[in-house]
């Protein structure tokens, strides 16, 4: 508790106002339901089935996240002078045991807001229990088994069936036997003969998410967030930077390094298809813009190294605008591809989502070439008691605020012939344009 108040008071009150506003902005959909339910849902009706769909989703999404095995860590400095005590296994226990209840934790809140928003049947209480705590013991089991690469690209897998029997309309009888074919898995799990994560980890795995974990803290304490974006892992494919077009090779290659994210992009496009479902009066643009943004993060975290390390950027041997042009076009591509998916879904076609999906290339590819932050003008502004460093944060903006302003071009209803010269311009010139 200590030490995450901090060192000093102010920086106490500081985080203290922080968490106060974080639980108010939490509880307002309990204390102003009729708002927030107007603003959802407008005057839509919708079925009792809605909520067990936000379910469905959002144990898809802990699931996933917990499979990352990211709570594995250890620090290597007490597993070189104090790693003797045989603690190791009850201390990578014990992160499990908080990840686990971080991320099931945050899926009972939002069944419960989109309970309390869209209403809950009773007779559906005890198949959203048994599916809830069938999926949450299964997570924790196979999150303590240790796995080969295959087998954990094949796992990550299976919580998309979970996710998509949102969009089925599933009846209480189907999930029955998914709770029940979940909780024999999970004992099945627990059974089998294997390695553990929490004794089988080697020192080099724990000391690399150690790593990884100082620079998310670092990153965040900074606010570089885009040193969060995943890493990439070698390929097979030992001519990908050979021959022609070198510089979309390489965007491609980025992505392929970042393979492992792909399932998450694919229950991103069922998460915004059944958010369309369960919240009808949403703004089918804003949502599809910022699904597309988010999906094109691992894409595009590639470009985001170029500015980290100079090296490689020298090696590439191109013009600013022959890479952002490049990126923009295999960005488009490949959220094209995804929007496919999204429409397959059942998500409805209209010509603003080919723009949104050119307008979130040029966002992103706007994000992630842009200059490195500075920290000599912070520029910090007190809102309602907390310090904001707004130099920093209008330095972050730089991507999002295109698509911001897209989006609220395409989200108007104007036609055709007004959007798309609006949205191609801004585009353009977002990619042409040297950082500033």
């Amino acid at each position: 508790m200590k030490r995450w108040l901090g060192r000093n008071s102010d920086e106490a009150a500081s985080r203290l106002v922080a968490a106060f506003v974080a639980l108010g902005v939490l509880g307002s959909p309990f204390y102003n339901t009729a708002v927030v339910r107007a603003e959802l849902l407008g005057d839509t009706p919708v079925t009792d089935l809605a909520s067990l769909a936000v379910l469905c989703v959002g144990l898809a999404l802990a699931w996933r996240s917990l499979l990352r095995r990211s709570f594995a860590w250890a620090d290597p400095a007490r597993l070189t002078w104090a790693d003797f005590d045989g603690s190791r296994p009850r201390r990578i226990g014990g992160q499990l045991l908080l990840a686990w209840a971080g991320r099931f934790g945050a899926v009972v809140y939002a069944t419960l807001v989109s309970a309390l928003l869209l209403g809950w049947s009773p007779a559906l209480v005890p198949v959203a229990c048994a599916l809830f705590a069938a999926t949450a013991l299964l997570a924790l089991v196979t999150a303590h088994r240790r796995t080969g690469p295959v087998v954990r690209w094949a796992e990550n897998l299976v919580p998309l069936p979970l996710a998509v029997l949102a969009l089925t309309g599933s009846q209480p009888a189907t999930l029955w036997p998914i709770a029940i074919v979940a909780a024999a898995a999970a004992v099945a799990c627990a059974l089998l003969p294997g390695t553990r994560t929490t004794t089988g980890t080697g020192r080099r795995e724990l000391v690399d998410r150690f790593t990884e974990r100082m620079v998310r803290r670092t990153s965040m304490t900074f606010l570089d967030v885009w040193a969060l974006l995943p890493a990439g892992r070698p390929i097979r494919w030992a001519t990908v930077l050979s021959g022609r077009f070198v510089l979309a090779r390489f965007v491609l290659a980025g992505v392929l390094a970042r393979g492992r994210t792909l399932p998450l992009v694919a229950l991103l496009a069922v998460g915004v298809a059944v958010l369309h479902q369960v919240f009808p009066a949403l703004n089918l643009v804003w949502l599809i813009g910022i699904g597309g943004y988010l999906a094109t993060l691992p894409m595009a975290a590639s470009l985001a190294e170029l500015r980290r390390v100079p090296g490689l950027r020298r090696w590439l041997n191109c013009s600013e605008r022959a890479l952002k042009l490049t990126a923009v076009a295999v960005l488009t591509v490949l959220l094209a591809l995804w929007l496919g998916l999204v429409l397959l879904l059942g998500v409805p076609w209209s010509w603003q989502l080919g723009l949104v999906m050119l307008l979130a290339a040029a966002a992103m590819v706007r994000t992630v070439t842009g200059r490195m932050v500075a920290y000599d003008n912070v520029g910090e502004v007190s809102i309602l008691g907390v310090l904001i460093p707004a130099g920093l944060v209008g330095q972050l903006v730089q991507g999002p605020d295109l698509l911001l302003v897209g989006l609220i071009v395409l989200g108007a209803g104007v036609t055709l012939w007004i959007a798309a010269p609006i949205v191609l311009g801004l585009s353009t010139a977002s990619t042409l344009r040297a950082p500033a």
